[in-house]
């Protein structure tokens, strides 16, 4: 490690639409492996002490297991982590399907997220392009209607997204994947709706 499979993490500032890659290095992975450890070493470090959960500074991101989308049992788990706006402290959700092995595919090991969109945008990252786009169509919409249209848009893609309640900033709102698979703890899908972002 780093190789193609370990090592590389995406960090998405909503505030300025911009992207970043970065390399981890081979220490990291030996003291936090990945999924909910590699969540707490890269939240810890990078979010301001103090920072409010549904606030500018706050960082959520979404952290698949070690060997998720590799061929091992019972891997396919993606963690999303975070400051929770329930508890004020840390917070994090588990979902199953899809959304984790694909972004291993994508060459990651975390996608964060960070700052306040001025309006709603979704993010993509397609054939190795990293793309901050405008959501204002889908912002309104509830989670089934917004994965139908992003793959009527997009072609065959994996989507995880917020509804109207996430929108609203419901703190029992959540962020769902794959239409029936749920990241359901925490009030994520608040974080998600107070960042303006409507969809991965």
């Amino acid at each position: 490690m780093p190789n193609s499979f370990f090592g590389k993490i995406l960090w998405i500032d909503l505030s300025d639409g911009t992207s970043k890659e970065e390399l981890l290095s081979d220490e990291i992975y030996r003291n936090y492996l990945g999924g909910y450890g590699l969540a707490t070493k890269l939240i810890y470090e990078n979010m301001p002490k103090g920072a409010k959960p549904l606030g500018n500074e706050a960082i959520f991101g979404f952290f698949p297991g070690l060997l998720t989308g590799t061929v091992a049992p019972l891997s396919g788990r993606c963690m999303v982590a975070g400051k929770s706006p329930l508890t004020n402290t840390w917070g994090d959700a588990n979902v199953g399907g899809y959304i984790g092995s694909e972004i291993k595919k994508c060459g990651y090991d975390a996608i964060l997220f960070k700052g306040v969109a001025t309006n709603p945008k979704y993010v993509t990252v397609i054939d190795g392009e990293i793309q901050i786009l405008d959501a204002v169509e889908f912002w309104g919409l509830d989670t089934f209607e917004t994965e139908r249209k992003l793959i009527e848009k997009h072609g065959k893609i994996r989507v995880a997204s917020i509804g109207p309640a996430g929108e609203k900033l419901s703190l029992m709102s959540s962020i769902v994947c794959d239409k029936f698979r749920v990241a359901a703890r925490s009030g994520f899908g608040a974080v998600m709706g107070s960042k303006k972002l409507k969809a991965l």
